[in-house]
């Protein structure tokens, strides 16, 4: 909970001064959060850099901590806690030629580095590499550049998983660290 409170205060906080930050017409660097996810656990924030009237580059950082109940998943009985840093490095491309404003579709990579602890402390560690798609909105008004973004992927784990040693928890875990994902977000951003 006070995650949340932070987050959501970091986000009036980049709103409140953002009249500071842009005092030129020409803001080509947005600074933005992802407002809807604290809400599944998912604490991201984004970097994105014009390049032409149609072309950008953005850095997504994430860090993701949840709990489950892994029964549902793979038919084991036991709680794991799984937490990851990711990053999402790509290009967004605007068809309009009114970048950052309107339609966006964009194409990255995505390192991460997940750990994962059952409830008896056993720990398993590792990276993943992805590819990811995105496509999304933005409505900007002055400074503020706030849109929803829908994103899908791919993770391969890049390291053994084998801390576990039951051959069937280690395969129930990278089902589901690895393989398609959906990502979705709604982005307050401030340009510069």
């Amino acid at each position: 909970m006070q995650r949340r409170i932070l987050y959501l205060s970091l986000a009036v906080l980049l709103a409140g001064v953002s009249p500071a930050l842009a005092q030129s017409d020409e803001r080509d660097t947005l600074l933005g959060v992802n407002l809807a996810g604290p809400l599944f656990g998912v604490y991201s924030g984004s970097f994105q850099q014009l390049l032409q009237n149609d072309l950008s580059i953005f850095v997504r950082g994430t860090y993701f901590d949840q709990r489950w109940n892994v029964v549902d998943l793979v038919r084991m009985p036991e709680e794991w806690t799984l937490w990851t840093v990711d990053a999402e490095i790509g290009a967004n491309y605007y068809p309009q030629d009114i970048a950052p404003r309107g339609f966006y579709a964009g194409l990255g990579v995505a390192p991460s580095y997940l750990f994962l602890r059952d409830q008896d402390d056993n720990e398993a560690a590792g990276f993943r590499l992805g590819v990811v798609t995105q496509v999304g909105y933005q409505f900007v008004w002055g400074p503020i550049a706030v849109g929803p973004r829908a994103s899908m992927g791919h993770h391969w784990v890049l390291a053994d998983l084998a801390a576990l040693q039951d051959a069937d928890i280690e395969n129930g875990i990278e089902s589901i660290v690895s393989g398609f994902w959906l990502g979705v977000g709604l982005d307050l951003s401030i340009a510069f």
